[in-house]
């Protein structure tokens, strides 16, 4: 194991322990023949970990208040334990978990001064470059996937009246792929903070 993945599991055994350590930073972390030893709990306090989730390696970051224990949620933003959590997309953040295999959903979220078509191509364009950084070992099955995705025929929140019911949820259920269904590479749970 290497060794933030053993600090992040000696964290959650400190936590797990009712000890929040209130003060973790480089010099209040050992290197003990390649085993981390956190040091230095003068700050720490009693603690019940409300962590809501597993410590899952190479995924978009949670946001803090779905991960339930904020000092654990830092250790792994600092760590790098996990992807970023929002890419850009025109002049906003967007949470990567959200939109990474939506890309039509991304695209309604454009300004409306976007015609939908460059709305979309943005979206691919944007969701392309962020996974070739972050997700190359994914980026081939993403591909794959997007090659069975058919594209609605207009914007289902820009579309006029005329928009018929079936072609709203035909354009739905395409858009509706995720994360999971990508065959993951280097995915590894390494922690459960349960």
């Amino acid at each position: 194991m290497d060794f933030r993945r053993a600090l992040v599991c000696a964290m959650v055994a400190i936590h797990d322990a009712g000890v929040r350590h209130f003060d973790i930073r480089n010099r209040n972390v050992l290197d003990n023949k390649g085993f981390p030893m956190v040091i230095d709990f003068g700050e720490a306090e009693d603690h019940e970990c409300e962590c809501t989730m597993e410590i899952v390696e190479n995924i978009p970051a949670p946001f803090d208040s779905q991960f339930g224990c904020d000092e654990l949620h830092q250790l792994c933003i600092d760590l790098r334990i996990w992807k970023p959590g929002m890419f850009q997309y025109i002049w906003s953040s967007q949470p990567a978990a959200d939109y990474l295999c939506r890309p039509y959903s991304l695209a309604e979220t454009a300004p409306e001064s976007w015609s939908y078509e460059d709305a979309v191509y943005e979206a691919y364009r944007v969701i392309d470059e962020h996974l070739k950084e972050f997700y190359p070992e994914d980026y081939s099955g993403w591909c794959k996937m997007v090659e069975k995705m058919l594209p609605p025929s207009r914007s289902r929140s820009r579309a006029s009246d005329e928009t018929s019911p079936s072609a709203s949820a035909s354009s739905a259920l395409n858009d509706s792929l995720s994360l999971s269904e990508i065959p993951p590479a280097n995915t590894t749970t390494f922690v459960d903070s349960q």
